[in-house]
């Protein structure tokens, strides 16, 4: 017996047209072409109805690249890694041990039982360190021909990521300034040292001008307050060390 039931409906004569079209393309009757486009919507109408994090993290991306298999273990490994942590860590935490651990993992038999479909509910900013270390990873899947490779140059991504991220610190001129005196002071000095004349005498001297020029630069660089400290507290310290050395 027909587990089909008949349900009645009034469409508008050119969405009646559209899918009768549907149909006669693919040679099908009309009722087989409305079954697929309900079933279609309905499948769209559940993925909708996903979390919004959930439906956006879903690794498209790799499926055309890696075998299916793969890319269920990274999921897996990602949400792993992040439901073990008490509370949320940084970012920078959180990658860092990932690529140990995935590091770790190439070592190891997969296991059917450790695949995810998709990832949990990350932070935002996670999912975008992530996503990137992916985009990077499919530009090397010619090169990678299987699960150990793959998840190798994986955890080498993410261990690029770490490094450009602690790559933060910012540069800051300093302005080495020598009045007439100075230079003739500098000048005498390496005059003395290159004729090796004044030994080791002249190379302290030497050194204790060059450290005290420079920790001068430095304070001033480091943008000195009027009620103490400075605006680059660290340059200034550095400057502060420099002016002991050279005392």
């Amino acid at each position: 017996m027909s587990s089909k039931v008949h349900i009645g409906a009034r469409i508008e004569p050119e969405l009646h047209e559209a899918i009768t079209g549907s149909a006669q393309e693919k040679g099908i009757t009309l009722s087989e072409e409305v079954n697929r486009l309900l079933n279609q919507g309905l499948v769209r109408r559940d993925r909708s109805d996903l979390p919004p994090a959930v439906g956006e993290q879903e690794l498209t991306i790799l499926h055309p690249h890696f075998p299916k298999a793969w890319v269920q273990e990274l999921l897996y490994i990602v949400n792993d890694e992040y439901e073990a942590w008490e509370g949320t860590p940084s970012v920078e935490e959180f990658i860092e041990d990932l690529a140990e651990r995935v590091e770790e993992r190439a070592g190891e038999e997969a296991e059917e039982n450790e695949q995810s479909e998709r990832l949990i509910d990350l932070p935002e900013e996670f999912v975008e360190a992530l996503e990137q270390t992916w985009n990077d990873l499919i530009q090397l899947a010619d090169e990678i021909d299987d699960r150990e490779v793959f998840l190798l140059q994986w955890a080498s991504l993410l261990e690029e990521a770490i490094a450009e991220d602690d790559d933060t610190t910012s540069e800051q001129e300093v302005v080495l300034r020598f009045d007439d005196a100075t230079r003739d002071q500098l000048r005498e000095l390496l005059s003395a040292r290159n004729r090796k004349q004044g030994g080791q005498n002249d190379d302290t001297a030497l050194t204790q001008l060059i450290c005290q020029l420079l920790g001068e630069a430095l304070q001033e660089g480091a943008g000195p307050l009027f009620f103490g400290g400075y605006e680059r507290e660290e340059m200034g310290r550095v400057g502060e060390e420099m002016l002991k050395v050279s005392s």
